[in-house]
């Protein structure tokens, strides 16, 4: 799996620090079945650690409320969002493929998150940058609505980027 995969290569020590530091979880056992997700955490939590993601580093202490307007549409709160970058000394976090930056990239990365048949052009692009790319996640936009591989999509993505992969 990729998961253990990526574990194994960052190291356990270094998941461990950045669960802490995004406060996922604080007692967490030195196992890689950690990776598999084998450890409890709450829902706010990890609601906190994924924003981080989200916010290119950025760890925002969630909140319940996203403002408050009167009567009239007037907003009369909203709350103060603050934080710290969390792990952007250690870790590559990329939330947009076309903001990454060869410059930027020393260390090995992985790629994850909404990739599919769209964003091929995007992948390509970023594959003839001799960048140190670990991996590449697809999953959720290669599913049906009953969670099924769409194994044609899978095959059309593959074949289309495999010789860039390969070269």
């Amino acid at each position: 799996l990729m998961t253990v995969r990526v574990a194994q290569k960052i190291g356990l020590k270094q998941i461990i620090e950045l669960s802490k530091d995004l406060n996922i979880y604080q007692d967490l056992p030195k196992l890689l079945s950690i990776s598999l997700g084998s450890a409890e955490t709450t829902l706010l939590n990890l609601t906190s650690a994924y924003s981080t993601f989200v916010n290119g580093g950025l760890k925002v202490n969630p909140t319940l409320i996203s403002r408050i307007q009167d009567r009239r549409g007037k907003t009369i709160y909203v709350p103060a969002l603050s934080g710290k970058c969390v792990g952007c000394d250690k870790f590559i976090i990329a939330g947009e493929m076309p903001s990454i930056k060869k410059d930027n990239l020393k260390k090995e990365f992985f790629i994850s998150g909404g990739i599919g048949l769209h964003s091929i052009d995007q992948l390509l692009d970023l594959l003839k940058m001799d960048l140190p790319i670990y991996g590449i996640d697809v999953n959720s936009k290669f599913e049906d609505d009953n969670y099924l591989k769409k194994i044609d999509e899978l095959k059309t993505f593959i074949e289309t980027i495999k010789d860039e992969i390969y070269s």
